[in-house]
């Protein structure tokens, strides 16, 4: 019972998922347009939205990674204009956003952004912050659903490469284990402590943004570990891979490693012509690159000949950066492109391409070895000299 003269106070807090005691302002919304560019994080105005049916995130120097937006649990959900179909939110991350169970009838349609119900999302370069048991019923999904595009530590990160639903589309998207939203960002940092055994500690198998000043470190750190547990560092800008100052003994990758580029815009990964400098030479080394522009490669040497056969060391695009036995599957090169330097390049498979197509028994034998051994198994030429391929053992859907 309160005494007379005594009040009773009900003090309620509100705690947004950003790691700071200031409550970040709301998503500015332009009504009169359908699209929303965001460049600082901000809080989610639900019904709030106006005519928006698409949110992009805009880059800054100041931060890594995408801006933020943090559902508000006060909030609606998204309430598109009438007559909407379909709504995209592309480069972001999303912060304190459930997601469903993925085998539901709501599966991968975050809680906040379901629309009317009856429209088609589409998430791109989008990262969702999430807990450990969301991230599990996540990898156990697509552990079970044949063919599927993802790559995966089991414990902190699921990146999604490519999946639709009837009312969901996903590309380029990482569900990542975090606390808040600084915790996340905090992965774009390379670490300096170490743990007994005078190895970096890393919290997570992931990096949110790399950057020309840190990618060689990063790879360095997150690829030194030596397990069957893959890793993977997202690349939002142009970098040079081999930008100095540059290890004298090459970069050793001992897991699978993915540098993963934006879907919705090119990412060039400058290689600066050098040669046998990314060491695949362990028990679990791999190296998967997705959604990058790949340029400036260089033929291979005296060292690369050692490991080259049956690949001709003339040939840049045979990729000498990375030191390999040529004859085992060490890597992947995925939703790529090549930027061939030479026309002698181009040249070099136009005319392999017209041997692997022929049907004179002659030019079949000769191609013989790219069918079995490289394990070539489409090679189309276009009219526009864009050569596309799938070869074996370094590219799919190239």
């Amino acid at each position: 019972m309160l005494r007379p003269g005594l009040a009773l106070v009900l003090v309620l807090s509100i705690t947004y998922p950003f790691s700071t005691s200031a409550a970040p302002p709301a998503c500015k919304i332009f009504n009169s347009r359908q699209l929303m560019r965001l460049a600082d994080d901000c809080v989610w105005p639900g019904a709030n939205t106006g005519a928006v049916v698409s949110v992009l995130g805009v880059q800054q120097a100041s931060r890594p990674g995408p801006p933020a937006i943090a559902y508000d649990p006060a909030g609606a959900s998204w309430h598109l204009p009438t007559g909407t179909s379909g709504a995209k939110l592309s480069y972001l991350i999303l912060v304190g956003f459930q997601l469903p169970d993925p085998a539901g009838p709501d599966g991968f349609v975050p809680v906040g952004l379901a629309g009317n119900g009856q429209t088609s999302l589409v998430l791109q370069d989008v990262r969702i912050t999430v807990d450990s048991m969301t991230l599990q019923q996540h990898v156990q999904y697509f552990q079970q659903l044949p063919g599927s595009r993802v790559y995966t530590d089991g414990a902190s990160f699921l990146h999604v490469n490519h999946h639709v639903t009837n009312r969901m589309t996903w590309q380029s998207v990482g569900l990542l284990l975090a606390t808040d939203l600084q915790d996340v960002r905090n992965t774009s940092v390379p670490p300096t402590t170490v743990d007994l055994t005078g190895k970096v500690s890393r919290k997570y198998s992931y990096v949110l943004a790399a950057t020309n000043s840190t990618l060689v470190q990063q790879m360095q750190q997150v690829g030194a570990v030596s397990a069957n547990v893959s890793a993977i560092i997202y690349l939002d800008t142009n970098v040079t891979l081999l930008k100095p100052p540059f290890p004298p003994d090459g970069i050793y990758i001992g897991r699978p490693l993915v540098l993963a580029g934006l879907a919705s815009a090119n990412t060039s990964t400058n290689f600066a012509m050098a040669i046998n400098q990314i060491m695949l030479t362990g028990k679990y080394s791999y190296l998967t690159l997705d959604s990058v522009v790949i340029e400036n490669l260089g033929p291979g040497d005296a060292k690369s000949a050692e490991i080259a056969k049956p690949l001709s060391i003339s040939s840049a695009n045979n990729f000498w950066a990375l030191y390999f036995n040529r004859t085992e599957n060490r890597s992947l090169f995925r939703n790529c492109t090549y930027v061939i330097n030479a026309q002698v390049e181009l040249d070099y498979y136009l005319y392999w391409s017209t041997v692997w197509r022929s049907t004179l028994p002659y030019f079949q034998q000769l191609a013989k070895f790219t069918r079995e051994v490289i394990g070539i198994t489409v090679w189309e030429v276009r009219t526009t000299d864009v050569i596309a391929c799938s070869i074996g053992w370094p590219c799919t859907n190239c």
